[in-house]
């Protein structure tokens, strides 16, 4: 019998491609979740007294170029023993008038071996002819690291060493969030890092085979682990490119909220204030003067992947940020500068956030510098309990409440139709 693969299949379908493909391409898990979840995957098995006996796979390939699907058989298998006896066919068939029925299609695609001269005569008798187009594919370049080399010493440096990031221009990176959205972002991915001994998901699989790198790096386990930050070692670890500080970076929008950080000294905030910035709408976040280094680890990490979605760029002199100020003035009237600190200002309710705003945000022991507030056009201050024993907020919760009015104000302001964009 002839019929469409279930979830109920994986086990016997990982024998079969253990048989096909070799040992260690893949496991139950991960075949159970692609039969669960791959909508671009349509798997045929012959089936033999409840024993599976041959498979073929086909991929349903969709390009915005055109209205009909192109499904392409990338995958046939039938064990020895059951050959000669037209089950190639009889699965090839049957795909061929499921995926008739289901998607719209204009014709049907096949990928088989140069040399596979047997299987050749099967689908020519199917009434597949060779379309004189080239088949081409590229593999990534894979090294092998199984000590402490120097290639292994780079690795090391890159996570430890702030100038030797900026000397190669590249950064770690570490968890799935912040790989995703590297990607999903189109940050440059140099190398993936993996442990070469282990089995992958079909997560870690699909980033090895759908993204251009350089070259990746197959890990020795106790080295993958002497490099990742968890106790649960990841297993993909990335390295990226840096990206210019250049503030063209921010795509500014008619009414641009941004803000700036100056000399901020401890990881986890920079962090969150990135977080906040990509959770509030907040459209650039600029760092000036000597802080923690924004492509730390522990910065990147402790961003949950908001690094890869909000632009940030360093400013390193006063003149460079006052110019910015002059010229972002010039092109947005009414634009202004709102200096924040932890004496009795303007409390936060009276500033108007409608207006285009650059909020700067002062270092968590000094707070704002004098430059800063003689540049500001408003100080504000976020009022506290006058009877409460705290002197001052936390520098990124700080930051977060003043995102949250700026953004409250401008959507309360769209709704009175007062200013464009934002949400009631």
């Amino acid at each position: 019998m002839v019929r469409i693969a279930t979830v109920n299949d994986a086990e016997q379908l990982n024998i079969l491609n253990d048989e096909f493909n070799g040992e260690s391409e893949t496991s139950i898990d991960n075949i159970r979740n692609s039969l669960m979840n791959n909508k671009q995957e349509v798997v045929i098995v012959a089936d033999e007294d409840d024993m599976l006996v041959g498979f073929v796979c086909v991929q349903l390939k969709k390009s915005f170029c055109y209205d009909e699907y192109m499904p392409e058989i990338t995958e046939v298998y039938v064990k020895p023993a059951y050959r000669k006896r037209g089950l190639a066919s009889e699965m090839i068939t049957f795909a061929e008038a499921y995926c008739s029925k289901n998607y719209p299609l204009h014709q049907y695609e096949l990928l088989t071996g140069q040399e596979n001269l047997v299987a050749q005569t099967v689908y020519n008798k199917l009434g597949y002819v060779d379309d004189n187009e080239l088949h081409l594919s590229k593999r990534v370049k894979t090294e092998r690291v199984y000590t402490r080399s120097a290639t292994y010493q780079k690795f090391e440096v890159l996570k430890t060493n702030r100038n030797k990031r900026y000397k190669y221009g590249e950064f770690f990176v570490e968890g799935v969030r912040n790989i995703n959205n590297a990607v999903e972002n189109g940050w440059e991915i140099v190398s993936f890092l993996y442990d070469g001994d282990r089995k992958l998901s079909d997560w870690a699989r699909d980033k090895l085979a759908a993204v251009r790198t350089q070259v990746n790096y197959a890990l020795r386990g106790e080295l993958l682990a002497a490099l990742s930050g968890k106790a649960d070692t990841s297993e993909l670890l990335a390295v990226v490119k840096m990206r210019d500080d250049d503030f063209s970076r921010i795509p500014l929008s008619e009414n641009p909220l941004i803000a700036l950080f100056d000399r901020p000294s401890n990881h986890g905030n920079l962090g969150t204030i990135l977080r906040s910035c990509d959770a509030l709408g907040v459209e650039g976040l600029i760092l000036t003067g000597h802080g923690v280094d924004l492509y730390d680890p522990d910065v990147v990490s402790s961003t949950m992947g908001s690094f890869f979605c909000v632009p940030a760029v360093r400013m390193s002199d006063n003149d460079s940020v006052f110019a910015l100020i002059d010229a972002l003035k010039a092109r947005y009237p009414g634009f202004q500068v709102v200096g924040t600190t932890a004496h009795h200002e303007k409390t936060l309710s009276e500033v108007d956030f409608t207006k285009p705003t650059m909020l700067l945000i002062g270092n968590e022991t000094e707070g704002l510098r004098r430059i800063y507030k003689e540049r500001s056009d408003v100080l504000a201050t976020i009022p506290m309990n006058p009877r409460g024993s705290a002197s001052s907020f936390n520098v990124a919760c700080a930051a977060t409440v003043m995102f949250y009015e700026a953004v409250r104000q401008r959507a309360a302001a769209t709704c009175r139709g007062e200013v464009a964009g934002g949400a009631c």
